[in-house]
């Protein structure tokens, strides 16, 4: 079947088989996997620039058909670059082993690197049972202590994930790091202890803009936790440049009744 992405990534049979990313170009396999998702699809995240070793990452449109992918006993976690987006069917199971405790989907600059330009999209994330609910969904970290460089102008959105430690960390943990101009939007979270965790090194002041996080866009995200496993909805919020439109947090307990707010933190 023609796809419009530059490749696609499936599995045998919806809930059995191996997994296969397909460079839809010219319907080469470029990996395959008995028994676990996660090497192929980082293998297809891996991906060069327009095919072109010397351009660095940037593999563009991929599209993961409708499947559950077990993400294997060894997973950690999914790293994506620049120039990526990454489309999931909505009934694309991504489902982590038992007991992970890193981040699903990991965007981290460095000194010599920085992510721009990606988008993931659709899905759901869940974890094998027994869920021991330590992992995170998405991990955004920007780690440059030499010179500046970070995350910027990406794109997270429509992704359910279920029973996560932590729905979202921003993390920067390097002093000429950064997170800005970032948008995340209408995700679906059940059973997070957190929904949202900033992070910045020590000795950050709030209106500092020469690294930080700043300036980015919280658009219509819904979480629904429990009692037992609440911690915060957003955690260590600095109340500064960051854009909160429209965020609802369903309750600890049992549903409480949504409200859409409007605030800087």
């Amino acid at each position: 079947m023609a796809s419009p992405g530059n490749y696609v990534v499936y599995r045998d049979n919806p809930t059995s088989g191996a997994y296969h990313a397909v460079r839809v170009s010219d319907g080469v396999e470029i990996a395959t996997d008995p028994a676990a998702a996660a090497p192929v699809l980082q293998h297809v995240l891996d991906q060069d620039l327009l095919q072109d070793p010397s351009s660095g990452n940037g593999a563009g449109d991929i599209y993961v058909r409708s499947a559950i992918y077990e993400l294997g006993d060894g997973f950690a976690g999914l790293n994506v670059r620049s120039f990526t987006r990454l489309t999931l069917d909505p009934t694309a199971f991504l489902q982590v082993p038992s007991g992970y405790g890193g981040a699903v989907f990991i965007l981290a600059s460095n000194n010599s690197a920085e992510v721009a330009q990606t988008e993931i999209g659709g899905g759901i994330i869940r974890e094998s049972q027994p869920a021991q609910h330590q992992w995170t969904a998405f991990l955004l970290q920007a780690a440059a202590d030499q010179q500046t460089a970070g995350i910027l102008f990406n794109k997270i959105r429509d992704t359910v994930v279920y029973e996560p430690a932590v729905g979202l960390a921003l993390r920067v943990t390097g002093d000429h790091g950064f997170i800005n101009a970032n948008t995340f939007e209408l995700l679906r979270v059940w059973g997070a202890g957190v929904a949202v965790d900033f992070s910045v090194v020590p000795g950050y002041q709030v209106g500092e803009e020469d690294f930080g996080i700043l300036y980015n866009l919280f658009f219509d995200l819904n979480y629904q936790t429990e009692a037992a496993r609440y911690q915060a909805g957003i955690q260590k919020c600095h109340r500064r440049a960051q854009h909160v439109q429209r965020s609802k947090h369903l309750g600890r307990a049992r549903r409480k009744s949504a409200h859409d707010h409007r605030a800087d933190c």
